[in-house]
């Protein structure tokens, strides 16, 4: 009996698991020119970017920034005016001041995979 109560006075003073906050994503890790992939030359440097999204991205895009109220409308599937002014709203966020979707904002939205 006293063992239990000990037990269960010891289970009572434990902490809870630490959890992690969320994290900020990286949105454009800057790279040298000439690396692989598609990279694209924007201040501060160059930052990898999809190297096309199809019509279905570009819908799936839309309906995740519409989803964080940045962009108004319907998700059509075209990366007009509206929808580029949304990216450079949800980049600036992250430190990232570009209407061009970077490859770490669109893997953060969802609209890509991420690479395990």
């Amino acid at each position: 009996m006293k063992r239990m109560i000990l037990v269960l006075l010891l289970a009572a003073c434990a902490r809870p698991p630490e959890v992690a906050g969320p994290q900020v994503p990286d949105l454009a890790p800057v790279a040298e020119k000439g690396a692989e992939g598609c990279w694209q030359e924007q201040s501060p440097g160059w930052f990898e970017v999809p190297c096309e999204l199809s019509r279905d991205e570009t819908r799936s895009l839309q309906r995740a920034l519409a989803a964080r109220g940045l962009l108004d409308g319907p998700a059509d599937g075209v990366a007009g005016k509206a929808t580029r002014k949304a990216i450079l709203d949800y980049q600036s966020a992250y430190g990232l001041p570009s209407e061009t979707l970077s490859l770490g904002a669109a893997r953060s939205l969802g609209v890509l995979p991420v690479p395990m």
